[in-house]
């Protein structure tokens, strides 16, 4: 919100693709966002998104350790996106 200068993820805004959850959508999201070592209020309003929404099924930034990410690629404002494999 502008008024209190916050930035929060609405979950009734995550668009589920291919049958995936929001919860899954929600990890992979948290998988592409910079965790540690100055995060962006994007990517903070991620992956405490993934700690407060029932459709994480739980677990926090725990959960994520069962990925690796081999590569990651910051925001590029020109392409609008981040990457993480």
């Amino acid at each position: 919100t502008l008024t209190k200068n916050e930035l929060v993820l609405d979950k009734e805004l995550i668009w589920q693709v291919n049958d995936s959850s929001a919860g899954e959508i929600l990890r992979v999201a948290c998988l592409a966002a910079k965790i540690e070592g100055g995060q962006d209020a994007i990517d903070r309003a991620v992956t405490e998104a993934l700690e407060s929404f029932p459709e994480s099924e739980g677990g926090g930034l725990e959960q994520l350790k069962g990925y690796k990410v081999t590569k990651f690629v910051p925001f590029n404002p020109v392409d609008k996106r981040t990457e993480a494999t």
